[in-house]
């Protein structure tokens, strides 16, 4: 099991690994690569984009010299731009969500083939496994969230009371909880077994872009169209921390593994590390020249990457 390695106070800056030309050719408005995730094991970096492809990038090139970057898998079948990506717990399939509104399990192989789930009347925006892998959450513009089991393929059950698109979604790290940020400007907390919303965080200014769930579910944290980011406690049901980021919408968030830290997205191109011990910004990193669409650690916090809609992923060392 990978060891978790919270980010010492006073270290050196991130600094970038290797950066991928990944997503060509973006069509519409809505170009670039809009979600990422490593896989388990540190096998691949696999990045969805705005050309229809799931890319998986070898992170050998982490280790090795930059001279070379290797061609990534290309899982294609998509009939528009990718939302979301996602991998198994135990890294066996990899699932993708789309404006053609289906879901794609794909086997991580070269040309692998994918199964398509069809069940959403809008754009896939959101998609996540459940800690054992056994089941996988699907957030779309129909308001509603579906729940598949991944070894069947069949759908389990809905969880319906959004008034508009939802953006984000996923389970805690128990598997007892779903969190999900809507255009409706607000955050939905969900218990699994009674499949009822238990709570909704409505004190919120903007469309909500990203609700992630703290390691520990302790707290959620979530952005939007406001600019602004905000840490709710789950318990006490409120809000303890918020950050002005000023730099125009906040796409994404996601909390390293230790749960100190918090990694945003703007659409200023900039990637923004809160230190959420002393509350405060900690780093600014600029090397994009688009948005940041995406961002996310690995699992066990020694690299991050980053998507944007310049059409690159790049890869830094915390």
């Amino acid at each position: 099991m990978a060891e978790t390695r919270a980010i010492p106070p006073h270290c050196e800056d991130p600094s970038l690994v290797i950066s991928y030309p990944a997503h060509r050719g973006g069509r519409m408005h809505f170009s670039g690569v809009s979600s990422i995730c490593f896989r388990p094991y540190m096998k691949h970096l696999v990045s969805g984009g705005a050309d229809g492809n799931v890319l998986m990038w070898g992170l050998q090139s982490c280790h090795e010299s930059r001279r070379q970057i290797r061609r990534p898998y290309c899982l294609q079948g998509h009939k528009a731009p990718i939302c979301s990506v996602a991998v198994s717990p135990l890294d066996t399939v990899v699932a993708s969500g789309s404006k053609d509104k289906t879901v794609r399990l794909w086997i991580p192989r070269v040309y692998a083939k994918s199964t398509v789930i069809k069940g959403h009347s809008g754009t896939v925006r959101s998609i996540a496994f459940n800690p054992s892998g056994e089941y996988l959450l699907s957030a779309s513009d129909d308001k509603c969230m579906k729940v598949w089991d991944v070894e069947t393929e069949k759908f389990a059950f809905a969880l319906l009371g959004h008034l508009n698109w939802v953006r984000s979604a996923e389970f805690n790290n128990d598997g007892r909880s779903i969190v999900s940020g809507s255009d409706d400007k607000t955050i939905r907390l969900w218990d699994v077994e009674s499949r009822q919303c238990i709570h909704q965080y409505i004190d919120i200014l903007g469309m909500v872009r990203s609700a992630r769930f703290h390691p520990e579910g302790k707290c959620i944290a979530s952005c939007g169209t406001d600019e602004c980011i905000q840490i709710w406690d789950t318990r006490s049901k409120r809000l303890v921390q918020h950050y002005a980021a000023d730099a125009g919408t906040v796409n994404t968030v996601s909390f390293h593994p230790s749960g100190d830290y918090l990694l945003s997205t703007c659409d200023d191109g900039g990637l923004r590390l809160w230190d959420l011990r002393e509350g405060q910004l900690l780093y600014m990193l600029k090397g994009h020249e688009g948005s940041t669409n995406c961002a996310e650690f690995c699992k066990s916090g020694d690299f991050f990457a980053s998507g944007s809609a310049d059409e690159q992923v790049m890869n830094f060392k915390t």
